[in-house]
């Protein structure tokens, strides 16, 4: 299905048929009589934020622009772009302006071309495309927020930053911190929803509940109203799955205390009685401390030992989040620590650490269930290659817990050229 929605545009290209790690689109916009060229469409692709830049102006009439994002893609998710347009149009206009030009899907199973910035498959040098038709509304309803509009009193909106079916998430000012915040809003089709207002209470209390140094921190929660939502703050850092895109597996003297961190967070989190369930490099953001980000699944341990999977991320979950049978027991701490697991495999070596699934359910969706771990490469040392394989233990019995693996990374942390030590006199450097 093709859809496109006005302010901020939602265009839609219907479904990929392939699995896919990154995806782009281009277009060519027709401007003649708008005054001037626009700068640029902002907006998210899939949740993540990308700006379609002009790369070519022709007699000031013809754009085109392009943007790519490296994504987590699986067979037959939506392709979205929330669209803010760079310049001022009704509605109305914005949708006819849009039908107006001409958009490629592109589509591959590796990142981007450093140099050129096209996206291209393993074995292709050329993008998969796809001609684009838009005109239908969206399924995904907005609020359609003004810059400086306010969402609550003392909170007004600066720019959208992205959302997925359920939320919009809006860049704020907040009066009453001075700072700046991120609101993560109910949709309005969502907002009078029983279910939903129920899980962002949910997550609200979790936050309220739980404060940690590596945790991120909500400031407020309005679960009542027209619009509610959650005031969380604003972290500048790019995540870790944005730096394994750009640059490959992680080093160790980065990647090891950030591992610790974000281990003791977790632990934190089990001894206050609370489980994550979505540990994975998309929701680490990098900084001195990094932050563990969105508890939009995280469960009170209570709670969690009910769920009935799946629930997660596919590539990162461990095989009780991936069946409801209990055959692998309930979900729990070692959920958690199965995530960070898989995260370690993933940023030491630069890739997952099992092969994409397929299908709609057991082995083939999560090989996980019966596969082994790939390889770790050759550099990483004994000791932190028998941690994280031991992580990735299907048993959850024989997983260490999040309290060991601080205990055993820090020897080679020691051994880094800046070392990092956590203990009972805190987080300090030597």
């Amino acid at each position: 299905m093709n859809f496109l929605q006005a302010g901020p545009l939602l265009l839609a290209f219907g479904h990929l048929d392939d699995k896919l790690d990154h995806v782009g689109v281009a277009g060519r916009l027709d401007v003649a009589g708008l005054g001037r060229a626009p700068v640029a469409l902002q907006g998210a692709l899939l949740g993540q934020l990308v700006e379609l830049r002009p790369i070519d102006l022709h007699q000031h009439s013809l754009v085109l622009f392009q943007a790519f994002a490296d994504l987590e893609i699986r067979q037959d998710d939506a392709v979205e772009l929330n669209v803010v347009m760079g310049f001022q149009l009704q509605p109305e206009d914005q949708l006819q302006f849009l039908q107006g030009g001409d958009f490629i899907l592109e589509a591959g199973h590796r990142g981007l071309d450093q140099g050129s910035g096209i996206g291209h498959r393993e074995s292709d040098a050329n993008p998969v495309a796809t001609p684009l038709t838009l005109g239908a509304m969206s399924e995904h309803e907005s609020w359609q927020f003004g810059e400086g509009e306010e969402i609550h009193p003392g909170r007004a909106v600066l720019k959208s930053i992205g959302g997925g079916n359920r939320y919009e998430v809006c860049l704020v000012w907040d009066e009453a911190l001075f700072a700046l915040g991120v609101a993560k809003v109910l949709r309005p089709d969502q907002a009078d929803d029983e279910k939903a207002r129920r899980d962002l209470a949910r997550e609200a209390e979790a936050l309220a509940a739980l404060a940690h140094p590596t945790l991120v921190r909500s400031f407020d929660a309005v679960l009542d109203g027209p619009r509610p939502h959650l005031l969380i703050e604003h972290l500048d850092g790019p995540s870790l799955r944005r730096l394994i895109k750009r640059d490959g597996a992680i080093p160790l003297e980065q990647l090891l205390p950030l591992a610790a961190h974000v281990a003791g967070a977790l632990q934190y989190m089990a001894q206050s009685g609370y489980v994550h369930l979505d540990v994975k490099p998309d929701n680490i953001v990098m900084g001195l401390p990094p932050r563990l980000i969105d508890l939009s699944i995280a469960r009170t341990l209570e709670r969690a030992a009910r769920t009935e999977g799946p629930l997660g991320t596919d590539p990162y979950m461990a095989p009780e989040q991936c069946v409801g049978d209990g055959s692998f027991g309930p979900l729990g701490p070692a959920a958690d620590a199965w995530g960070l697991g898989a995260t370690l495999f993933h940023a030491v070596a630069g890739e997952k650490p099992f092969p994409t699934g397929s299908g709609d359910g057991g082995a083939e969706r999560f090989p996980q269930l019966q596969v082994d771990p790939g390889p770790l490469p050759a550099h990483v040392p004994a000791e932190l290659r028998e941690l994280v394989l031991a992580l990735l233990d299907r048993d959850q019995a024989a997983r260490p817990g999040c309290d060991e693996v601080v205990v055993r990374l820090q020897p080679l942390i020691d051994e880094q050229p800046r070392k990092l030590k956590l203990g009972r006199r805190g987080a300090f450097r030597s």
